[in-house]
């Protein structure tokens, strides 16, 4: 390849020099690294995968819990049906996570994830999202083999 001929450029992009930006003399600059490749497919994914969140979460009804009865009734308020009954001495427990994670907290939440690759270069805050798609069951676990 030969590289990218050499252009005067005009005082406001040379600051009066004339002479040509470092990051313009050669292809290779303009080129992804494997690594910056690799980042930017991952943020792609985790794009994607906020997406599918954020469509199973706004499909979901709201709901409300009927703590009348002796068991935990999630009760959908578009047609007042039970959604899912808790028992168990779990249920209270449960009944409060799902109240934490509604309707609007599931879209919140997906609009967050979503916005976390174009915020950030910081492959400790990629590698947690993608974990946490992988806790959802929304990405399959990533499978690291050592040798012995």
């Amino acid at each position: 390849m030969r590289p990218i001929e050499h252009v005067f450029y005009g005082d406001e992009v040379s600051g009066g020099t004339g002479k040509v930006p470092p990051d313009t003399t050669t292809r290779e600059h303009s080129m992804d690294t494997p690594r910056a490749e690799r980042d930017r497919k991952t943020r792609r994914r985790i794009g994607e995968l906020a997406d599918e969140w954020r469509r199973t979460a706004s499909a979901l009804p709201f709901w409300n819990i009927d703590d009348t009865g002796p068991e935990l009734v999630l009760i959908g308020d578009d047609l007042g049906q039970p959604v899912a009954t808790l028992h168990g001495m779990w249920a209270p427990n449960v009944a409060r996570y799902v109240t934490a994670m509604n309707k609007h907290a599931g879209v919140a939440l997906a609009e967050l994830l979503w916005r976390i690759p174009s915020s950030t270069n910081n492959s400790d805050i990629t590698r947690a999202t993608l974990r946490l798609f992988q806790a959802m069951g929304l990405e399959e676990p990533t499978e690291r083999h050592r040798p012995r």
